[in-house]
């Protein structure tokens, strides 16, 4: 037996009757999200790398024999690369 599925202008109408529940929108200005991420990364940027599998274990290793976070490591990395080529280590 088949099954007919509603079509998408169907969804969008259900969708709208829905975006108030017990007069309050379910969705919110921008303005009024909270953020998501923690006090310490306030100010900080991210930066991906890819490196070699024996790379990655050797780095937690390292965290591991250091009791090191491995933002620490990676902290103390950039800090090390900065002073190398005369720059501050402001990481």
């Amino acid at each position: 037996m088949t099954v007919k599925r509603g079509s998408l202008v169907d969804a969008s109408k259900i969708r709208g009757s829905l975006r108030e529940v017990g007069g309050k929108p379910l969705e919110t200005e921008q303005s009024e999200r909270v953020p998501t991420g923690t006090k310490s990364r306030a100010g900080k940027g991210q930066i991906s790398y890819f490196a070699s599998l024996e790379a990655i274990t050797q780095i937690h290793i390292l965290r591991a024999e250091r009791r090191m976070t491995l933002q620490d490591i990676m902290k103390e990395a950039m800090n090390d690369l900065f002073i190398k080529h005369g720059k501050n280590p402001i990481a």
